[in-house]
């Protein structure tokens, strides 16, 4: 066991992203096969997304989206689930990213987001990478929730 493990909650544990290739296949089918209404006219966004917007992100996920590459991606991060107590919804599964530091009495600091996770993760990695360049070791436990 190294320095890190100690003090380690035993419910925190690694999480591997994987999505099966059926799922995916059928994803993409039913986005293909997905009939759309008529739009209104002159509406813009009164009524919910415009079409052509709808249309354009659908065609994205089942043509253009890489489900591969980014599962490699968040893959090669450190991902780590755990059981958090939610007030009338009872245990709720959370995963989150940690970068553990190697400094011992290392400040936890967490990064919180709302939407947007692949972008934020990026600038994420490269602020942690920054106060490490600076530091020679990382003095904060960085840990992003999902």
């Amino acid at each position: 066991m190294s320095d890190l493990d100690v003090d380690v909650d035993p419910s925190i544990r690694p999480f591997t992203f994987s999505v099966p290739d059926e799922d995916i296949a059928l994803l993409k089918q039913k986005l293909k096969l997905t009939r759309f209404p008529d739009e209104l006219e002159d509406c813009g966004w009164d009524y919910g997304a415009p079409l052509a917007d709808v249309k354009r992100i659908s065609e994205f996920w089942a043509e253009g989206f890489d489900f591969g590459k980014w599962e490699k991606e968040i893959n090669g991060l450190p991902n780590y689930v755990t059981e958090v107590e939610v007030e009338g919804f009872g245990e709720v599964e959370v995963h989150f990213l940690w970068w553990r530091s190697e400094v011992r009495a290392a400040v936890p600091l967490v990064f919180v987001h709302g939407c947007e996770y692949q972008d934020l993760i990026m600038h994420y990695q490269a602020i942690i990478r920054e106060e490490s360049n600076r530091s020679g070791a990382s003095r904060f436990q960085e840990i992003t929730g999902r």
